[in-house]
């Protein structure tokens, strides 16, 4: 399969530049050239060059509130389990408690970040919705790109209007909440006064 230049400089972790300069210097040549003088490079090619990663592997889990914290230990204990019964005995685990929809949670920064840099090998996660409620599509999609894989352990067969009934109703819960969590502050701060 050919691929372009610029999927070829992220399966190699260079920039577009880095490419067409090794073009020139004939260190990598692509396969070859459309007729509007595109570069194309050989995927499997590629990959023989890629060094290999050091095994990397994260364990995430999340809940919404603090309030449920002994499933995110349950989370994480399954996880860990997983794990070590595929032989995996060194693991990174991320563990985070915020809304599905919140982007700004630690764990998942920590994630994304090692998604970007390609510092991992492979992401398991219990369900989809464990790694963002709304989102998760973008998550699975740096993952394909930098060749991480995701694995997630159970599946939730939901049709187009039960999955879109279940994001608009979280999206309406934490919104709802941030109200009324705004309105006890200021009557607390009213009271106060």
């Amino acid at each position: 399969m050919l691929i372009s230049i610029g999927k070829a400089a992220i399966m190699l972790g260079v920039s577009v530049v880095t490419m067409r300069r090794w073009d020139r210097s004939g260190r990598l040549r692509p396969a070859t050239r459309t007729c509007g003088g595109h570069r194309r490079y050989d995927h499997l090619q590629l990959l023989q060059r890629v060094k290999p990663k050091q095994e990397h592997v994260v364990l995430y889990a999340r809940v919404s509130s603090a309030d449920q914290k002994t499933d995110l230990i349950r989370q994480a204990s399954r996880l860990e389990s997983y794990a070590l019964q595929r032989g995996i005995n060194k693991y990174e685990v991320i563990q985070d408690i915020g809304s599905g929809i919140n982007f700004k949670k630690r764990g998942l920064k920590r994630l994304i970040q090692l998604i970007a840099n390609g510092s991992c090998t492979e992401i398991i996660v219990t369900y989809e919705d464990r790694l963002m409620r709304i989102g998760s599509e973008l998550i699975k999609l740096l993952c394909r790109l930098r060749g991480i894989k995701l694995t997630i352990l159970e599946s939730v067969n939901r049709t187009r209007e039960e999955a879109l009934t279940q994001d608009v109703l979280t999206i309406i819960t934490v919104y709802a909440a941030r109200i009324y969590g705004a309105r006890a502050h200021h009557k607390e701060v009213a009271s106060t006064s």
